[in-house]
C-alpha cells in the first residue's frame, strides 16, 4: 500500500506502481481532500450529548 504525503495524491507512485502490479497486489489511494478523495463526512451529531 502506497500513502502520499502532505498536499500530493496517489501519482508519485505510477511508476512502481506499474513494475509491481503483475508480482503483488498493489493499492494506492488519495487521503480525504486530496487528489481523487472525497471530503470527510462526520455525520449529523446533533442527537450527541456532551
Amino acid at each position: 500500500m502506497f500513502t502520499h504525503g502532505l498536499t500530493a495524491d496517489h501519482t508519485p507512485f505510477d511508476k512502481q506502481t506499474e513494475y509491481l502490479r503483475d508480482k503483488l497486489i498493489v493499492i494506492t489511494w488519495d487521503m480525504p481532500l486530496y487528489g481523487e478523495g472525497s471530503r470527510i463526512s462526520f455525520g449529523d451529531h446533533s442527537g450527541c450529548r456532551s
